[in-house]
C-alpha cells in the first residue's frame, strides 16, 4: 500500500484494495484479453482468481472487489479507446475484440451488481445500501433520513480532510525553515573557518 493509501487508512480508518502496479496490470490484461480471445475465461470467478493470482491476494486478505473493478475498468476503457502500452493493453496482442469489449462490459456489471457502492468507505457504503433498499420500498420518508447522515457523514469527511491539509501546510512550513537554517548554519560554518 502506497502513501496514498496510508493518509485514507489514516484519515478515514479504511482499508482499501492495492492500486496495481504496472508489471501488474500488464499481467492481468494480457491474461483477461487472451482468455477471452480464446473462451477460457468462463465466469467472473476465473476473472477473480486472475485478479488473485496477480496481484497476490489471500483468501485472508483484504476483499479484492474494489480492485478488481478498477482493474476492469481500466481494462475496459483500454480496450475500447483502443489504447496500448505497459500499463493497458500489451501491443502484441493485436487487435481488440468486440468480445473482449462486451465480455469485460458483463463481468463489470457482474461485480458492481455483486458489490455496489464498494469503493466507498464502509460508512457511506451501508448508507449508500440502506437508501437503496429504502427507495425500493418506496419509503422515501426512511431514504431522506439516511441522505442527512450521509450529508452529515460527508461533511465530517471534509472537515477532517480540512484539518488535515492545515496539518500538512503546517508542516512543509516548518520543514522548510529547518532545511534554510540548516543550510544558513553550514554556509556560516564553512565561511567561518
Amino acid at each position: 500500500m502506497g502513501l496514498k493509501g496510508l493518509i485514507s487508512d489514516a484519515l478515514f480508518g479504511e482499508a482499501h484494495a492495492p492500486t496495481m502496479n504496472d508489471d501488474q496490470k500488464h499481467d492481468f490484461n494480457t491474461a483477461m484479453v487472451r482468455g477471452i480471445n480464446k473462451g477460457t475465461i468462463a465466469n467472473l470467478t476465473d476473472v477473480s482468481r486472475i485478479y488473485k493470482a496477480v496481484t497476490g491476494f489471500r483468501a485472508t486478505e483484504i476483499p479484492h472487489l474494489p480492485g478488481l473493478g478498477l482493474a476492469l475498468r481500466e481494462l475496459f476503457k483500454n480496450a475500447v479507446a483502443d489504447k496500448r502500452g505497459p500499463r493497458s493493453i500489451p501491443f502484441e496482442l493485436g487487435t481488440i475484440s468486440d468480445a473482449v469489449i462486451a465480455r469485460t462490459r458483463n463481468f463489470l456489471d457482474e461485480v458492481e451488481a455483486i458489490a455496489p457502492y464498494d469503493g466507498l468507505p464502509a460508512l457511506e457504503r451501508s448508507l449508500m445500501v440502506d437508501i437503496s433498499a429504502s427507495v425500493d420500498r418506496g419509503d422515501i420518508e426512511g431514504a431522506n433520513q439516511k441522505m442527512l447522515h450521509l450529508a452529515n457523514s460527508i461533511q465530517d469527511r471534509s472537515r477532517a480532510l480540512r484539518r488535515n491539509r492545515k496539518a500538512t501546510w503546517w508542516s512543509t512550513v516548518f520543514a522548510v525553515a529547518g532545511v534554510a537554517l540548516a543550510a544558513v548554519q553550514l554556509l556560516v560554518q564553512f565561511t567561518g573557518k
